[in-house]
């Protein structure tokens, strides 16, 4: 396992995260009253991750507890760990079976927002629109607020979805589906803009032996399937009903790991048509 790197000159808070999972993974029963002492507790993350402590920086140690302390904390609030086993304070902590399952895996995960955005932009730079709206949306999701995480996230897939449809505009070789695009974009209604770019979509993909090698293998029906999933369940969340709104945090948890996907995919296209001009 390749160790996380941390300097204590320039702390950086996402890993001091990463460390704190991973040292979950491995198994961490209690903060021991040893570790009250900086110095110990760094010594407990050794395994897992390599201190760039020279030379050396006087008493850091002491900051990274405070550091881990109040990560601790905030792993509590998300429903990772709880304290107490024996006891029902810290230092004894407990996983609890939704944490065990988010820290074991160790994949980028929604609770862990740098290598969640990182997977991203491992192939491309994130819209900074987009990018606002769902770190919003992660945090929400880490604080249990998952209806407005849900919401959030929907206006990040619809921005995504726009940026599509607006780079489509210049590859149209047709000057009346050019139009009828641009109408279609400049009304306020979402629902037309989706049927036009989908019905279009199905027809490039239909006829991807006329295109360029490059167009993206399967990439609309990704595209325009993910976002639907993703727009229907914030509309059903967003307009007011008679019941009250109510989401599951492994459906949101599923849906935000499928935006990673969709926003790939999406931008992957945009980009063919931006290289492709006149012709679709």
């Amino acid at each position: 396992m390749t160790k996380l790197q941390y300097d204590p000159r320039n702390p950086d808070p996402a890993i001091s995260r990463q460390a704190v999972f991973a040292r979950l993974r491995l198994g961490w029963p209690q903060v021991e009253s040893a570790d009250f002492d900086g110095r110990r507790l760094r010594e407990g993350f050794d395994p897992v991750v390599d201190f760039l402590d020279s030379p050396p920086l006087p008493f850091w140690e002491n900051r990274f507890l405070v550091d881990v302390y109040g990560l601790l904390w905030q792993l509590v609030s998300e429903g990772v760990i709880h304290p107490g086993n024996r006891s029902l304070n810290f230092p004894h902590l407990t996983v609890t079976e939704y944490g065990r399952r988010v820290i074991e895996n160790e994949n980028a995960d929604p609770h862990d927002i740098e290598s969640f955005l990182d997977q991203i932009r491992k192939t491309q730079q994130i819209d900074p629109t987009v990018e606002a709206y769902l770190v919003e949306s992660l945090h929400s999701f880490r604080q249990n607020r998952l209806v407005a995480s849900a919401i959030l996230l929907g206006v990040a897939a619809e921005r995504t979805f726009l940026l599509i449809a607006q780079a489509l505009l210049d590859p149209l070789k047709n000057p009346n589906e050019q139009s009828q695009l641009k109408t279609v974009l400049d009304r306020q209604f979402m629902k037309p803009k989706q049927d036009w770019v989908h019905s279009k979509l199905l027809e490039l993909d239909k006829n991807r032996r006329q295109l360029a090698d490059d167009f993206p293998e399967s990439t609309p029906l990704v595209v325009t399937g993910i976002y639907d999933l993703i727009r229907q369940q914030r509309n059903d969340l967003g307009h007011p009903r008679d019941a009250p709104p109510k989401m599951e945090r492994e459906q949101l948890e599923a849906n935000l790991l499928l935006f990673s996907r969709f926003y790939r995919a999406a931008d992957q296209l945009r980009l063919y048509f931006v290289s492709h001009k006149a012709s679709l």
